[in-house]
Formats: C-alpha cells, sequence, structure tokens
C-alpha cells in the first residue's frame, strides 16, 4: 500500500515563479475582457449583433503570448492555469436572454500543421462544441464555401452570446 501511495508523488505539482505569473496574466486578461462586455448593457449586445465590428462602441481585445525553447513547459503550464477556472460556467438566467446560457469561459486549441485558416476554424468549432454540448460544427462547416474568413466569421458570431473570456491558441 505504501508503494502505491509514494508512486502518488509523481503526480504533485509545485508551480514555478513564471507559471504563477502565467496563471496570474490568464485572470487578468479574462477579467480585463469582460470589463466592457457587461451583458446588462445595451451597448454590449449592439456590439455582438453589429454589421461592422469597426463600431466604436465595440472594445478592442486583449491579447498575450507565451515563449520559451520547445519542450521547457509553456504547453503544461497554460493548461495547469486554465484548469484553476471552469471551462463552461451555466447561468440560470442571463440579462436579455430566456432560458440557461453557457458561458465559455476560456477554449484552447492547437493550430493545425496546414496553417490554414480553414483547419483552425474547425478545430475551434469542434473544441466548443466540446466545451458547450453544441452542435456549431454542422452549422460552420455547412452552406457556403468553405472559406477560411466567411468560416471564422461564422464561429465568431456563434461565440459571441457564449462570452468567450480566452482563446488559446497553441
Amino acid at each position: 500500500v505504501l508503494e502505491h501511495e509514494m508512486a502518488r508523488v509523481w503526480r504533485l505539482h509545485v508551480p514555478t515563479e513564471a507559471g504563477i505569473a502565467l496563471a496570474h496574466s490568464i485572470d487578468v486578461l479574462m477579467r480585463q475582457g469582460y470589463v466592457h462586455r457587461n451583458p446588462a448593457r445595451a451597448t454590449t449586445w449592439r456590439c455582438i449583433y453589429a454589421q461592422d465590428s469597426a463600431d466604436e462602441f465595440c472594445p478592442v481585445q486583449l491579447a498575450a503570448c507565451v515563449m520559451g525553447l520547445s519542450g521547457a513547459g509553456k504547453t503544461s503550464a497554460l493548461e495547469r492555469a486554465l484548469r484553476l477556472k471552469p471551462q463552461v460556467v451555466v447561468h440560470e438566467q442571463f440579462p436579455h436572454l430566456k432560458g440557461p446560457v453557457r458561458q465559455l469561459l476560456w477554449l484552447k486549441v492547437d493550430v493545425p500543421g496546414s496553417g490554414r485558416i480553414v483547419d483552425l476554424v474547425e478545430s475551434l468549432a469542434r473544441a466548443s462544441d466540446a466545451a458547450l454540448g453544441s452542435n456549431y460544427t454542422a452549422k460552420v462547416l455547412s452552406g457556403r464555401s468553405r472559406r477560411g474568413a466567411a468560416m471564422a466569421h461564422e464561429w465568431l458570431a456563434q461565440m459571441a452570446c457564449h462570452f468567450p473570456g480566452l482563446i488559446v491558441l497553441d
């Protein structure tokens, strides 16, 4: 029995200073990203449903980059930091919407090796479906031609009402 308990030590993770800083940065990015997207305000909904995303009331989203040597643990640290928060929060009541709303706090996908936007959007749609229990992939991949920009716009339009907090491209 002691041998089995000792084997659990291998799963112990003591975060580094850089790992703690990364988790803090993710928290700040998510919280600050929501400051200007209050669902109780009409401007938020005008921005979500705006035809022209350059409207003056649509805030610019924050971005960050994690860099380092290959194999240094960037992905592991990122995944640990993300797991500190639930991926999806279900709100039974949500301003200006009926019924429960599934809020997507974070989404992480690996960038496809092909480098094609079509493949990236497909990965994003599949990952969001897995997280939300939705079927956006079928909507995004069907219909019009499979042009990357059109697919990305369709996916973003579908995600807007789920108020994504952070999208990680690894």
